[in-house]
């Protein structure tokens, strides 16, 4: 499964992967699993999720949503940041970096099956 493209759009956070069948993924905010969001096939193995977002999810802070799945941990994340910002909300940054870590990971286990592979 690769993410083409993660974006925020009109309260929806929308996200394009390519892969062979509908991913199975979950989305959650500080380990609460958001409602599913509304999945699109777009043909030649590539999927849109519009993910809304939770108004009680936005506040003053930053807070990141991550979407994944049971086997390669964290696919995406996306944070956002609103209102006083007075202190840095060290959680979030560590959820962001964690999601960076585990894309990281993923990608160089795929690196490393397709050495093995060919």
């Amino acid at each position: 499964m690769i993410v083409e493209y993660s974006r925020l759009q009109a309260g929806e956070w929308v996200v394009v992967l390519q892969s062979a069948m509908r991913p199975a993924l979950t989305a959650s905010y500080r380990a609460t699993v958001l409602a599913e969001g509304d999945w699109t096939d777009l043909g030649d193995g590539r999927w849109r999720l519009r993910q809304g977002l939770p108004v009680d999810l936005l506040e003053d802070g930053t807070q990141s949503l991550l979407l994944s799945d049971a086997e390669s941990g964290v696919v995406a994340s996306l944070s956002i940041a609103a209102g006083e910002m007075l202190v840095p909300d060290l959680a979030a940054q560590v959820d962001r970096l964690q999601a960076e870590l585990d894309l990281l990971k993923r990608a160089f286990r795929d690196h490393c099956r397709q050495s093995h592979e060919g």
